[in-house]
């Protein structure tokens, strides 16, 4: 009898396993589906099709097939508003198996409680030939204003560069002026212009040029400068089979990526392809063994997920790990001792004001890391500086700059914004030093 119990549990045992292996390799396999495949409407109420497609698209998150993190317990519709006669916005809160789910991000909802999550979208529908309504698109409602809103679009159209004035801001170690890009090695007593800088380092997705370029999204020192551009015309050095054929691209604008530098403080340049990106926010850092570079390399929902390169010869390039939150980021920085900070948009979680990382490893692993509260600065009930607009090393001494980022409710008149400053002995932990303004002012 022992013998036969035995036998059972052994069994049993292998039974578990062998179910434990399966479900890994199901999981580790596992695809989100395409939201947009479940998208017909038989009737022109879009209102009703939009809850009746968010119901079904979760129902597709759910059993024993989804991997825990992508799981989605049950979703509430809370509302819906009709954007236009094409597009509705629906109001929703989740429900995940796992904290942080995988779905709960790709849908860039916010944190509210345990395993809940409150977020938006905005459906854009299209009516086919045969009368039948489809969904063209989904994505966040800020994106949405930018893609369709009538009074946008004509901002966009009438003047989309923005000048500043030099003066404004002459302690940086860049030049834009008369659609020219410059550096300066001597703080502002000489200029030397950087070939077609403009346009390969200034220009944006949408055809604007960015004149005030982004902290920490360059290197501007006598050893290195060095800016990322993004070309169609190289190949990337890191590749895959092609953008068309590599799947974890869905976003269609791709290019390469690549870092343009000069070793000479600008008397000439040269460029390391790295791999496939677009034009959004992107960091540089120089660090005592090599150069990391960060930049978008997908774009889905209106969020913008990134991937991290490290090159110690400036040809060759390895990916870094990202942390778990790799989408939308505000700051990416690699200090000189090989510290590396990430930052992405806040979220609600009352211990943390935003989602901040570091990383002392070279991203094998990452931590949270808390700037303290300043009380000073709540203004109703609110604490708006958020966003990690910035780091920097000076005499030994970490700094961080945190901004409101798009809470513009804080911004002061012109460009000029009440950022708060930190610093750090040891990189990890932050206190408060100084409120102080960004004062880059218009041209006109």
């Amino acid at each position: 009898m022992k013998k036969v119990i035995k036998y059972l549990l052994i069994t049993l045992l292998a039974l578990i396993a062998a179910c434990a292996v399966v479900l890994t390799v199901l999981w580790q396999s596992y695809t989100p589906p395409d939201p947009l495949e479940t998208t017909d409407a038989e009737s022109g109420d879009l209102d009703v099709a939009t809850r009746a497609w968010l119901q079904a698209y979760v129902s597709r998150l759910q059993g024993w097939r989804v991997p825990p993190s992508y799981q989605v317990r049950s979703v509430t519709i809370e509302s819906t508003e009709q954007l236009n006669d094409t597009s509705v916005q629906i109001n929703y809160q989740l429900e995940t198996m796992l904290k942080h789910g995988r779905f709960a991000e790709n849908f860039d909802a916010g944190y509210v409680s345990d395993h809940i999550y409150e977020g938006q979208l905005a459906v854009v529908w299209t009516q086919d030939a045969d009368g039948t309504w489809s969904i063209s698109d989904v994505m966040r409602p800020a994106a949405w204003q930018i893609a369709y809103d009538p009074e946008i679009q004509a901002e966009r159209q009438q003047a989309p560069t923005v000048h500043y004035n030099p003066k404004s801001y002459d302690d940086l170690p860049y030049l834009v002026q008369n659609e020219t890009l410059y550096v300066t090695y001597d703080e502002g007593e000489t200029y030397i212009e950087v070939p077609d800088g403009y346009d390969k380092v200034c220009l944006q997705s949408n055809g604007t040029h960015l004149e005030r370029l982004r902290t920490n999204g360059y290197i501007v020192t006598p050893e290195l400068t060095a800016f990322l551009i993004y070309s169609d015309e190289v190949q990337p050095s890191v590749t895959y089979a092609s953008k068309e054929d590599y799947d974890y691209y869905s976003y269609s604008g791709l290019e390469t990526a690549c870092l343009y530098y000069s070793l000479d403080e600008g008397q000439s340049w040269q460029t390391s392809p790295i791999a496939y990106g677009y034009r959004a926010n992107d960091f540089l850092s120089l660090t005592t063994e090599g150069v990391y570079a960060s930049f978008a390399v997908d774009r889905a929902l209106g969020s913008d997920y990134y991937t991290c390169y490290f090159s110690s010869d400036l040809t060759n390039w390895t990916a870094v790990d990202l942390p778990e939150h790799q989408s939308n980021l505000t700051c990416v920085y690699w200090a000189p001792d090989g510290t590396g900070y990430f930052s992405g948009p806040f979220n609600s979680d009352s211990t943390q004001q935003c989602i901040y990382y570091a990383t002392t490893d070279g991203g094998e692993s990452y931590q949270y890391l808390l700037f303290p509260l300043e009380e000073e600065y709540v203004e109703y009930n609110e604490f708006p500086y958020r966003s990690l607009d910035g780091m920097y090393d000076k005499d030994g001494v970490r700094y961080a700059i945190l901004g409101p980022g798009q809470d513009t409710d804080y911004a002061e008149a012109g460009a000029s914004q009440l950022k708060l400053l930190y610093q750090s002995e040891d990189g990890i932990n932050f206190t408060f030093v100084k409120a102080q303004y960004d004062n880059a002012v218009y041209a006109g």
